[in-house]
């Protein structure tokens, strides 16, 4: 595996308590070994996964999911680990049903996945939330733009009304620019249940553009956060990429240290 730069500690993001990722969608006509490989010559050390996403050249038809098999759990965290990379948070799909939602939450608990990103049918929330408080494991919901139950935050926040604090948001700022939300003022909502960010930035054609050159308002989003005292992880989802695409991603994690 690659080896990861030495972490410096001197990161303004760190000092601030946040995690900048980059999200595993980001690769995702690639591998999940080769995605680690990815992130870390980005130097960066933290990556959110997804429970669809193909696992290794070497493993044809074997995806990074809970039907994974206990040798292959084993080698992604050590490839995971050799190259300095954490993976705190996955997306996984259809969390709906009890049984197949435990199988999920036993292999997050085994991958050492702290937090769950998802959109879940609004019916399975005390089921999840048990789950939740079992494992020790946080659920983020998701948002995508209209007409997704969830494009409105007060869905969401009506939702998280009465529930624990391992129940919170996955603000995906791309979606709410593409519903036509204000990012910074659509993120104020969220405070006090904010559990982490997909981080987009958006031309006016609806693609990715790297931080601060589209209308996603990232410097205020940015703000925002440091006005909520955020703790937590941030993840830097560049969708659409050029053929060389880690130099968008590596402009957009500038961005954030320089601002």
């Amino acid at each position: 595996g690659v080896r990861a730069a030495a972490p410096e500690r001197s990161r303004p993001s760190e000092q601030l308590g946040w995690q900048l990722a980059c999200n595993a969608y980001s690769f995702n006509r690639l591998t999940l070994h080769e995605t680690i490989g990815r992130v870390a010559a980005l130097g960066l050390r933290y990556t959110v996964g997804f429970n669809w996403q193909r696992l290794g050249l070497e493993r044809p038809g074997i995806i990074f999911n809970e039907e994974m098999a206990a040798a292959d759990r084993r080698e992604t965290k050590k490839r995971l680990d050799d190259a300095g990379v954490k993976m705190p948070a996955c997306y996984c799909r259809t969390l709906a049903e009890a049984d197949a939602c435990r199988r999920v939450f036993d292999f997050c608990r085994d991958m050492e996945i702290e937090m769950i990103d998802g959109e879940p049918p609004f019916e399975a929330y005390d089921m999840l939330e048990r789950l939740c408080d079992e494992y020790r494991i946080n659920l983020a919901v998701h948002n995508h733009a209209k007409p997704s139950p969830y494009w409105q935050p007060e869905t969401l926040i009506k939702i998280f009304q009465g529930r624990g604090p391992r129940v919170g948001a996955c603000c995906d700022t791309g979606h709410w620019i593409r519903s036509g939300l204000p990012t910074a003022e659509t993120l104020a909502k969220f405070e006090g249940r904010l559990l982490t960010l997909d981080l987009k930035d958006l031309g006016e054609d609806g693609f990715c553009v790297p931080y601060g050159m589209g209308k996603g308002d990232i410097r205020g989003v940015l703000k925002e956060l440091h006005r909520q005292h955020f703790r937590g992880l941030i993840g830097i989802e560049y969708g659409q990429r050029s053929a060389n695409g880690e130099a968008e991603i590596t402009q957009c994690a500038a961005f954030v240290e320089q601002v």
